[in-house]
């Protein structure tokens, strides 16, 4: 037997590639082959080797713990089942903007001819959710495929890029999104920029949006509005660009209610980095002129008739801040909006779901468990402004999203874009992993932490800091307060009790179960760091109001 060290093959080459590039983990859910090999490679290169339940919680971990480090992670499943489960994983990392790179082994294509089991179309399945996809080949220099990996993963929009592995193919870079330069300016820009700076001089109550788009712009951003007089109000996924305790930031910009009447009072809406994929479907409904700006061109027919903007901050952004000093805001409307959709959410009742007001299936009566609105406001006043909270689709998002504060980007971590519920828990896991000095606080459903149960384990297994806050109501409450009167009676979304916190102790997750607020505080104060599981019993009545309040 020989001594001599075999050559790295490409997907070693391109595992410790990607740990040169900064990448740090890998999260995955191994069937064999190749994912073994991408485990080795990575544990060698000194990458930390997470395993995983889910494809789809493991490309969240993995998207979320390189959007927190400013990085790039690897996520790795197997052929068939897997690239089918990890496709939502993919989705969310693309339309909610998070770096990913998944490996994924495949039927290879000098057996396709005569092998159909687990034979799907992979690349195929993944085009629509991932910004590249290639295949990493037996011809394939590794390093130069890891870096144009990290490339796509990275360039704005951030999203997953797809490598396909198949020794029998010679293999092929991924195809590269479309090229974006952000500078210098398109030949019309200057035009484009004087009619914008026409808009905001002429105008006494610009408002400005702030999106996703504008994380690279973070710091200038906010130095720049600091001291505007005018409204600023940021989407979800943008929470903490600006801080939520300036007197001109205004409540959540997702195109509802809370946010209507300053919109309706502008005279011109500046866009931020606002990407089209965070406001809610549904009509444009304000007059006011929209002028955007980011660092690519983005799709702004959602706006209607726009005045688009494509450069840096010094290009675009200064000018437009300075045209709009002398605004006849006052200063703190924005915090009289914020703080009137606070006030609306906690002072929701119940009373109209109580008396089932024609929507909802009324399963619990009023007083069945603690408000949820009061729930995120213990918790959250309990944990410290330290911590770090990831939210789950759901209607416990309503009350979560306008009352935990953000103070920098990135403190609040949410599914917009794709809205996905089952992220909070995956998402937790990959910030916790990421930043493990830092608490996180996770805020899910019933419904969400049921898509991802196992990961408890995960959580166990690696002693992480995080503490989950279940909202248990037994139903899937967005959905059954939507519910019509015919409805209502068929009970669409409702569940039997769950016992989460014995299914947590299970997993070797402490846990207590909570139906009081006594109860709360006794239960999310003090004790170790580490993981914990709070299964808090919520009165779902309260969320028609917060519904009402919030959309």
């Amino acid at each position: 037997m020989s001594d001599t060290p075999t050559e790295p093959g490409p997907v070693e080459t391109f595992v410790h590639a990607l740990r040169e590039a900064g990448s740090e983990a890998v999260f995955s859910v191994p069937g064999g082959g190749v994912n073994l090999a991408i485990g080795e490679a990575a544990v060698e290169a000194g990458m930390q080797y997470v395993l995983m339940h889910g494809e789809t919680a493991a490309c969240i971990a993995a998207g979320v713990s390189g959007k927190v480090r400013g990085g790039v992670e690897l996520a790795s499943v197997t052929r068939g089942p897997g690239a089918a489960s990890a496709a939502n994983g993919a989705a969310q990392s693309t339309l909610d903007r998070f770096p990913l790179v998944l490996a994924c082994d495949t039927v290879q294509q000098d057996q396709r001819h005569r092998v159909r089991h687990q034979l799907v179309d992979q690349q195929a399945l993944f085009a629509p959710v991932t910004k590249a996809t290639g295949v990493l080949g037996r011809q394939m220099d590794g390093r130069r495929f890891a870096e144009a990996c990290d490339e796509h993963a990275r360039g704005w929009p951030p999203g997953a890029v797809y490598v396909e592995v198949d020794a029998s193919a010679p293999g092929a870079l991924p195809s590269p999104p479309e090229e974006v330069v952000a500078t210098p300016l398109p030949i019309d820009a200057a035009h484009r920029l004087d009619e914008a700076l026409d808009l905001v001089r002429r105008a006494r109550r610009p408002v400005w949006l702030v999106g996703i788009g504008a994380l690279e712009w973070a710091g200038e951003l906010r130095s720049l509005l600091a001291d505007t007089p005018c409204p600023v109000l940021t989407t979800y996924q943008a929470k903490g660009l600006v801080p939520d305790t300036w007197p001109q930031t205004g409540p959540p910009f997702t195109n509802g209610r809370p946010e209507h009447d300053l919109l309706e009072r502008a005279d011109v809406i500046c866009a931020i980095g606002l990407d089209p994929v965070e406001p809610r479907g549904g009509p444009w409904p304000y007059r006011a002129p929209v002028v955007t700006m980011s660092p690519q061109p983005l799709d702004s027919a959602y706006f209607g008739a726009t005045v688009d903007l494509v450069g840096s901050p010094a290009e675009v952004l200064h000018p437009l801040v300075d045209a709009a000093r002398d605004a006849d805001w006052h200063g703190a409307e924005g915090e009289d909006a914020r703080e009137g959709l606070r006030r609306a959410v906690r002072e929701a009742t119940g009373a109209h779901a109580a008396g089932n007001g024609g929507r909802g299936s009324g399963a619990a009566p009023a007083g069945a468990g603690l408000a949820p609105q009061r729930v995120v406001d213990v918790v959250a006043a309990a944990t410290g402004p330290r911590s770090r909270i990831t939210v789950d689709a759901g209607a416990h998002m309503l009350a979560v999203m306008p009352l935990v504060e953000a103070h920098e980007p990135l403190d609040v971590l949410i599914s917009n874009g794709l809205s996905t519920m089952g992220f909070a828990l995956p998402a937790a896991i990959g910030a916790a992993r990421a930043e493990p000095e830092r608490p996180v606080v996770c805020f899910t459903g019933d419904g969400g932490l049921g898509m991802c149960l196992a990961e408890l384990e995960t959580l166990a297994r690696l002693q992480l800091n995080v503490t989950v806050a279940v909202l248990n109501d037994r139903k899937l409450s967005l959905i059954d307060v939507k519910a019509s009167p015919r409805a209502a009676g068929l009970r669409l979304a409702d569940y039997s009790e769950m016992a989460f916190a014995r299914v947590a102790e299970g997993c070797g997750v402490p846990a207590t179960t909570v139906d009081r607020e006594s109860g709360l505080v006794d239960a999310v104060s003090g004790g170790p760091a580490g993981p914990r599981l709070l299964d808090v019993r919520v009165d779902p009545a309260h969320y028609r109001d917060i519904m009402d309040a919030s959309r």
